[in-house]
C-alpha cells in the first residue's frame, strides 16, 4: 500500500509527503483518501456542530490542496455529523454522500466501510479521530495523529476494494 499525507502536519507545510511504500506496489488502484473534518464549534450536540470560521477557511484551502495533486474522486462519502458533512462540501471535489456508519468510526469500521465500496477507481471519505489516525498508524506507523482538515491517501496494488488490506 502507498500512503500519501496532506493537509496540515505540525511543522511541514502544505504540500505532501511520501511516508512509505510497501514492497509489491506496482500500480495505482484503487485510491481512497481519508480526511478529518476541518474544526469545528463546542456544543452540547456532538453531531450537530457546525464548522468554526477557520474551520471552514481550512476546508476550503485542503479542497485546493487536493485538487492541485490531481484528485477526482469518483465517490464523496461523508460522515452524517454537520462538521464532516460541511467540510466534504467545502473540499468542492462534487457531490457528498452522508454515511451514518462514518460517524465516530473505528479504524476497523472504517476498513469495513472500504470493503464495501463500489467499484470506481478514487473515493475520498471525511470522518472523525480517533479511528481515522488508527488507520493511518496501521499504514504508516511513523506518522503523529490527524490534525483537523487534514488527511491522507491510501492507494492499493489490488483491482478490487475486497481485497484492499
Amino acid at each position: 500500500v502507498l500512503v500519501l499525507l496532506f493537509g496540515r502536519w505540525g511543522a511541514l507545510s502544505a504540500g505532501h509527503l511520501f511516508v512509505g511504500v510497501k514492497k509489491g506496489f506496482h500500480h495505482f488502484k484503487p485510491a481512497l483518501h481519508d480526511i478529518r473534518h476541518a474544526e469545528a464549534a463546542s456544543g452540547p450536540n456532538d453531531r450537530v456542530r457546525p464548522l468554526t470560521t477557520s474551520g471552514r477557511a481550512a476546508a476550503a484551502r485542503l479542497g485546493i490542496q487536493i485538487r492541485s495533486l490531481g484528485v477526482a474522486p469518483d465517490l464523496i462519502l461523508s460522515s452524517d455529523a454537520v462538521r464532516a458533512h460541511a467540510t466534504a462540501e467545502l473540499l468542492g471535489l462534487g457531490p457528498v454522500s452522508s454515511m451514518s456508519g462514518l460517524y465516530l468510526a473505528s479504524s476497523e469500521q472504517l476498513h469495513r466501510v472500504t470493503q464495501t465500496l463500489p467499484r470506481v477507481k478514487h473515493v475520498l471519505m471525511v470522518a472523525h479521530n480517533p479511528g481515522l489516525s488508527e488507520l493511518l498508524w496501521k499504514h504508516a506507523p511513523q506518522s503523529g495523529p490527524l490534525s483537523p482538515a487534514s488527511g491522507f491517501q491510501l492507494t492499493w496494488a489490488v483491482e478490487d476494494w475486497l481485497l484492499a488490506e
